[in-house]
């Protein structure tokens, strides 16, 4: 017991836009006015941290503390509490937690878990830098949100109504991340963007029939997507499936489950969206509007989706 230090609080429950919960200099002056003398940082608030510089910088970090000493604070630990529940959510918060990640990587469930991966090795290192032997953080949320209610769940959610069907769709999250992993070291994954060697940028005098879907045409041999003057547009080997599952099957309601097993061989699972996710990337390239009302690519509510030749 005689060495426990403090007492310390948690900026990250203060911080805001107004002074002095605006930066570490002005909170740190508050708290220490308040009897504090510790205090654990939230490394993802750019207003009072930041968490890519203090990895990289430990001139930045000795700065960090010094803020900290001029007002009797020492720093406790960073803290990466919102970004270690990211490494591992459960799809029925997938919604919920993504407000936790960066504006670049929301909807994009592989991409935020990289992302967050990467800010723990980046808070780890900043840790180091700064001196301190603990950190605060999460190991993933898979069964988090089942014992606490953060972040709030959804109307009508009852975890607790089927257990069993949460036990199994934590076991699909499981093994989806398990296939991922083994997937890494291939030449070519999901989205993996395709695009033609430079001697084959032009095309040639002989090329393939071009198929006009939406407003641009398909070279379902070269697999490459092009607009209507000619100018090639990059598309992923998951679209390219996609537009093929669509060519073949026009005017036919085709649901997330069939889309999944003719392009990936796998199931659709309650909250998996990654279907949702590319069938937007894909509007964005091929619908004469793509602002307006989709007419190439439909949604059929509680359905699917249907590809209408235009």
């Amino acid at each position: 017991m005689k060495t426990i230090k403090g007492p310390a609080i948690f900026l990250a429950q203060f911080a805001a836009d107004t002074a002095p919960f605006n930066s570490l200099d002005a909170i740190a002056g508050w708290a220490a006015g308040l009897g504090y003398k510790g205090v654990q940082i939230p490394s993802w608030d750019a207003r009072l941290f930041d968490l890519r510089k203090a990895a990289e910088s430990k001139t930045y970090c000795d700065e960090v503390k010094g803020t900290l000493a001029r007002h009797g604070l020492e720093i406790t630990e960073l803290s990466t509490h919102l970004q270690g529940q990211l490494v591992a959510v459960h799809p029925a918060y997938d919604a919920g937690f993504d407000g936790f990640a960066a504006p670049e990587v929301r909807g994009d469930p592989v991409k935020r878990q990289q992302w967050a991966v990467q800010q723990l090795h980046d808070a780890a290192r900043a840790s180091a830098h700064l001196g301190l032997t603990a950190h605060a953080t999460f190991s993933g949320a898979l069964v988090w949100p089942f014992i606490y209610p953060f972040p709030q769940r959804p109307t009508g959610f009852n975890p607790y109504r089927n257990p069993k069907s949460a036990l199994a769709r934590q076991g699909a999250v499981l093994r989806r991340m398990q296939a991922r992993e083994g997937e890494a070291g291939h030449a070519a994954d999901d989205d993996t963007t395709m695009t033609a060697p430079p001697e084959a940028a032009a095309p040639a005098a002989n090329a393939a029939v071009r198929v006009r879907f939406g407003r641009c045409r398909l070279d379902v041999d070269a697999r490459r997507l092009f607009e209507e003057d000619g100018q090639e547009i990059a598309m992923t080997a998951m679209e390219f499936d996609l537009l093929r599952v669509f060519l073949a099957n026009p005017n036919r309601v085709l649901s997330r489950d069939q889309l999944l097993q003719r392009t990936r061989n796998r199931e659709w699972e309650p909250f998996d969206r990654s279907i949702d996710i590319r069938i937007g990337r894909l509007r964005r390239k091929i619908e004469p509007d793509p602002q307006g009302e989709p007419r190439c690519i439909r949604t059929v509510r509680n359905a699917g989706y249907m590809y209408v030749p235009i």
